[in-house]
């Protein structure tokens, strides 16, 4: 009987010292990190602006942040956008408006926001916006306004 009573505190005292092991292991705030799920048409989006005709590529990217579950950020950074004529030499701007819609498998709704980036010819310019997606399963499609191009789609689990 004494040998099972110590047998059980070991066992016991061994797994309170491993929880508490455990415990200082886990990082106190996770940071937000690239969402790991399915492109379809992949993530690079061919746009046309709404000045002097100005094209170029816009990449998209999706974050999560296990700190706030039901949340994804959505970033759009211009690869850098040329124009033509009198017009994009007297101002190089291009500005370019994208339909961003989310929908969610575990509670199905839909929230559709219209996101403006406005591009130089340098390369960089990021806009960054925070969409509700809802936990579980989702799914962010994106597409160029005012263009004819392939829309982006990310399927992703979101915390």
């Amino acid at each position: 009987m004494k040998l099972r009573q110590f047998v059980v505190r070991a066992l016991g005292v061994g797994a309170v010292g491993a929880a508490a092991m455990t415990v200082a292991a886990v990082p106190a705030a996770a940071a937000p990190a690239p969402v790991q799920g399915w492109w379809m048409y992949g993530s690079a989006i061919p746009a046309i602006g709404e000045n002097a005709f100005c094209t170029g590529i816009v990449d998209l990217g999706v974050e999560t942040d296990p700190a706030v579950p039901g949340h994804a950020t959505v970033t759009f950074t211009s690869r850098g956008m040329r124009g033509a004529g009198e017009e994009w030499a007297r101002n190089p701007s291009c500005p370019i408006t994208f339909q961003v819609s989310s929908l969610s498998g575990t509670a199905p709704y839909s929230h559709t926001r219209f996101v403006k980036l406005v591009a130089g010819e340098a390369p960089g310019a990021l806009v960054r916006e925070d969409i509700e997606v809802g936990s579980g399963l989702a799914g962010l499609s994106t597409i160029a306004l005012n263009s004819l191009s392939a829309p982006s789609t990310v399927y992703f689990i979101a915390p």
